[in-house]
C-alpha cells in the first residue's frame, strides 16, 4: 500500500510540474523554382529537397532562426540572429555537414520573400515559405529560389 501511495504521489507531482519548452519547428519539402547555371547539375529547377524551419522566440528555440535543407547524404543550415527579415538579402553564417562539416567558404545570403501566414505561433499547423539563397550548397554563384510547404513537427 505504501508503494502505491508513493507511486501515486510521484505521478501527481510530475503532472503539475511545468514541462520544459521544446524546440518548435516545421518540416516539409522545398521545390527549387530557379537555379543559376553555376549550380550545374547539383541543384536543378524542380528538385525537391527536405527542409526544416525553426524560428527564434518560440518554445526554447532561443534567439536564432534557421532554415536547413537536408539532401541524401548532406545537410546545410542558414541561421540568422532573430527572425528572417522579409524581402531583405541577409548575410548568414551558413554551414554544412556530410562527409565533412564546417562553415561555408562562400558567403551565403538569404532573402525570405514571404512566410504565410505572416503571423504564426507554436500551434500554427502549416506554413508556406518562399525565398532565395545565394551561394547555395557553398557553390559560388549558385543562387536558387524556392517554395516550400511545411508542417508543424508534433
Amino acid at each position: 500500500m505504501t508503494r502505491f501511495i508513493t507511486t501515486t504521489a510521484v505521478l501527481l507531482l510530475a503532472s503539475v510540474i511545468p514541462c520544459q519548452a521544446a524546440k518548435v519547428e516545421w518540416r516539409g519539402a522545398a521545390m527549387l523554382v530557379t537555379a543559376t547555371t553555376a549550380c550545374g547539375t547539383e541543384y536543378m529547377v524542380g528538385q525537391a529537397i527536405p527542409i526544416r524551419y525553426r524560428p527564434s522566440g518560440l518554445g526554447d528555440n532561443g534567439t536564432k532562426s534557421s532554415i536547413a535543407f537536408h539532401q541524401n547524404f548532406y545537410g546545410q543550415a542558414f541561421p540568422v540572429d532573430g527572425r528572417f527579415t522579409t524581402n531583405t538579402l541577409t548575410s548568414v553564417a551558413a554551414g554544412q555537414v556530410g562527409a565533412n562539416w564546417g562553415a561555408f567558404t562562400n558567403q551565403a545570403k538569404v532573402n525570405i520573400f514571404g512566410i504565410s501566414p505572416a503571423s504564426y505561433n507554436e500551434t500554427t499547423v502549416t506554413l508556406s515559405i518562399f525565398g532565395l539563397i545565394q551561394n547555395f550548397g557553398d557553390v559560388s554563384g549558385c543562387n536558387v529560389s524556392f517554395r516550400s510547404a511545411v508542417s508543424l513537427k508534433p
